[in-house]
């Protein structure tokens, strides 16, 4: 009689651990589905923030351009200035128009706004020439019109300024070549 209570027993037992393992199986299963569930969602949010990021850099580089693009606009019309101004019979043209108040703030503002420290000082030296070069070529033109003897110095500082422009606005233009293509 015992033998068939333990066999009476064994069989519910049975069941009743097939039933254990198979709630304890299910629930690591879907723990690790949780898991899983959780790292995809992080991905998800990794790869969307990615996303988010690559297309702000790609604004950003856009204003970058379109501001240095400005700037070396405005920095060429300078350059034909300085290349064309005094002596005028040497060169043949007159220079351009200088470029307006509002078209310089403009583009300042902009270079400024998304320009790096090392084109801002680039383009410092382009402005630090361009003056010297004006005082130099306003100082040959009042030599001019004073009838000076000799103006071969005043022609000396204008070529050594118009040279120090040249310099500048070359450095200007590397930089910011080095910077959009980076």
């Amino acid at each position: 009689m015992e033998m068939g209570v333990i066999g009476e027993l064994a069989g519910p037992a049975v069941a009743l651990g097939g039933l254990v393992f198979t709630y304890f199986s299910r629930r690591s299963d879907r723990a690790a589905e949780h898991e899983r569930s959780i790292e995809d969602r992080d991905r998800m949010r990794e790869i969307r923030q990615s996303e988010r990021d690559e297309a702000r850099d790609a604004r950003l580089f856009d204003h970058v351009r379109a501001a240095y693009l400005d700037l070396l606009d405005v920095v060429l019309t300078m350059a034909a200035i300085v290349e064309r101004r005094l002596p005028v019979a040497d060169y043949g043209q007159e220079p351009p128009p200088w470029p307006s108040e509002e078209r310089l703030r403009g583009v300042s503002i902009a270079a400024g706004a998304v320009g790096s420290d090392e084109v801002e000082q680039a383009m410092n030296r382009v402005m630090e020439a361009w003056w010297s070069f004006h005082e130099a070529a306003d100082a040959l033109s009042a030599a001019i019109d004073a009838s000076v003897a000799d103006i071969a110095p005043f022609r000396q500082a204008v070529e050594a300024t118009r040279q120090e422009f040249r310099l500048a606005y070359t450095a200007l233009q590397a930089r910011v070549r080095v910077e959009l293509r980076s």
